[in-house]
């Protein structure tokens, strides 16, 4: 839990203005998101997922912490579904999928999708010159964050519309 505590710091002091950096900060010690933190990875523990993706992740050249993004996007859960259409343990949408030519059902197949992802994230690492940036790419899409990066002729997240979206997304909606 404090690897990913760590890299959620990371990413945060790197891409938010001080106001965000706070109230972040402040929800990350809440007991709601500690507990939650908590079970995903009694889950993946469980499940022996976190042991395959930091190995897969480490063997690709990868940043290990990023075994820890499930926490967020689905709490290791391979048959979630989000409101958008997203699925499995990785929350791979349909226009990722046939990017990465994942058949859809592929995408709840939590080996197969972890194979997907580390070719998604090499993919975004040739893209984008820093792992904020990585994140925000594959969390809302690249073809959106280079467009904000050519709009505001920058690549730091905090002149992005990006943070207005995600802003407006209530954090409380994380669930397991």
């Amino acid at each position: 839990m404090k690897i990913f505590l760590a890299l959620l710091l990371w990413i945060l002091l790197c891409s938010f203005e001080r106001q965000s950096i706070q109230r972040i900060l402040h929800y990350s010690h809440s007991p709601f998101f500690i507990g939650h933190v908590t079970q995903c990875i009694a889950v993946a523990e469980r499940n022996n997922y976190l042991s395959f993706l930091k190995k897969t992740f480490y063997y690709s050249g990868l940043p290990v912490e990023l075994a820890f993004l499930p926490v967020i996007e689905s709490c290791y859960d391979v048959n979630a579904v989000s409101s958008k259409g997203a699925v499995g343990m990785w929350q791979i949408n349909g226009i990722t999928a046939r990017h990465l030519d994942l058949e859809m059902q592929d995408r709840y197949d939590w080996k197969k999708s972890t194979a997907a992802i580390v070719e998604y994230f090499h993919f975004l690492r040739i893209r984008f010159p820093s792992w904020p940036l990585i994140l925000a790419a594959y969390n809302i899409g690249p073809t959106y964050i280079r467009s904000e990066m050519d709009y505001h002729s920058t690549g730091h997240l905090s002149k992005f519309d990006y943070l207005e979206r995600q802003e407006s997304m209530s954090i409380s909606t994380m669930r397991c």
